[in-house]
């Protein structure tokens, strides 16, 4: 609304309209399917030696080897750091971020470099140090 007031061209009706919609009845129902509506995705591991779906349901999603600190642990790989990558989400897009890992962390082949958002999405690959997966969308 204060954008709208600081233009010069709003009209009343604009201003009417931008109020309604927020308090309107239906507003909260609207505004609730919107933030419901989130994609949710699953890493599922390749040619591992223990099977391993990682399930994204955080804003901030850290994978690693140390269990105490990640929300997504690998135990069967000491190639993979402490806390050596994350899953982020922002505005329903998903990004992969290396945590300075010494093995790195891969998308399609290759490497990403450590702390810089990289988008991901369907039928992505992602290597962990030694441990690949695949990005499915829910």
């Amino acid at each position: 609304i204060s954008k709208l007031l600081l233009d010069d061209s709003t009209t009343l009706e604009d201003i009417y309209t931008s109020i309604y919609s927020i308090y309107s009845p239906d507003s909260n129902k609207t505004e609730r399917s919107r933030t419901n509506k989130r994609n949710r995705i699953v890493l599922t591991s390749i040619n591992t030696p223990n099977s391993l779906q990682l399930t994204i349901d955080k804003d901030d999603y850290v994978i690693g080897r140390k269990e105490s600190a990640v929300d997504g642990y690998i135990g069967f790989s000491k190639m993979v750091g402490r806390k050596h990558c994350k899953i982020s989400i922002e505005n329903n897009v998903y990004y992969l971020i290396d945590l300075q890992s010494s093995n790195g962390t891969y998308l399609n082949g290759r490497r990403i470099p450590a702390n810089q958002p990289i988008k991901i999405g369907e039928s992505d690959r992602i290597k962990i140090a030694n441990v690949e997966f695949l990005v499915e969308l829910l």
